[in-house]
């Protein structure tokens, strides 16, 4: 198996592992987030929960378990800006497998180990609809795909933001 590492050296890039809304490239050019380079992958060792008041998708650290998302290549800048963006996370490495046979070090947000867990929180059906958009945009595998489109949600109700 392939492995690349984004330049650690200079800290020139990042694979960003997007999980959320930021799956869908609206909702990151509404953000101004402009990859350089975007592919679906898996992140290993971690686990999709959808947490919080308003159901957002985190990462959970769990050997053994894995999912799908989209891995954005993006310079330090861009991870900069996404930092602010993702005030209520801590931004952790983690390894991803890309579709492509690639293995890498991905930057996913998760909450720290001292926050406490809502497991069962349903995101809003928009929130969810933003996810299975991007995820069917970037081909992501169409098990994680039906998997969102199982997953109990809040139908009918918006996030409070319109930049979804």
């Amino acid at each position: 198996m392939v492995s690349q590492q984004h330049d650690e050296e200079n800290n020139d890039t990042f694979w960003y592992f997007a999980i959320g809304s930021m799956m869908s490239p609206i909702s990151m050019e509404n953000r101004g987030i402009v990859p350089i380079q975007s592919i679906a992958g898996e992140l290993i060792d971690y686990e999709l929960l959808f947490t919080g008041g308003m159901g957002f998708a985190e990462a959970k650290k769990s050997i053994g378990s894995s999912f799908h998302g989209v891995l954005h290549l993006v310079d330090k800048d861009t991870m900069d800006r996404l930092d602010k963006l993702e005030i209520a996370y801590t931004r952790v490495n983690g390894t991803a497998h890309m579709y492509d046979g690639r293995t890498v070090t991905a930057t996913v947000y998760t909450k720290d180990s001292s926050s406490k867990y809502q497991e069962n929180n349903p995101p809003h059906q928009r929130y969810l609809d933003v996810m299975i958009e991007g995820a069917k945009h970037f081909n992501v595998h169409q098990d994680h795909i039906d998997l969102l489109e199982r997953q109990q949600c809040i139908p009918g109700q918006c996030l409070m933001s319109s930049k979804v």
